[in-house]
């Protein structure tokens, strides 16, 4: 029971009924199964995602600045050089 090595839509069909009246026992989801992996191996499934996408852009991570420690780092800083204590 040789099926159609094709791609196109009624040729799966046909080896949908091929695979039915050879095994009558078969589950109608197995025919259906078997009959897509034929097509698919002839070259007609659905295309697939490119494996080598590009890697989404990221922007550097700066440190941000907080200003109230910024005014408190210059306030200790001047008293410091004053020569007061901490």
């Amino acid at each position: 029971m040789p099926l159609e090595k094709s791609k196109s839509k009624a040729a799966v069909g046909r080896n949908i009924r091929r695979e039915l009246a050879a095994n009558p026992k078969m589950p109608t989801a197995q025919a259906v199964a078997i009959a897509l992996d034929t097509q698919r191996r002839a070259g007609g499934g659905t295309p697939k995602p490119e494996a080598h996408a590009e890697p989404p852009q990221t922007q550097a991570r700066t440190r941000k600045r907080v200003p109230a420690r910024d005014g408190l780092a210059k306030k200790l800083a001047g008293k410091i050089a004053q020569g007061g204590a901490l």
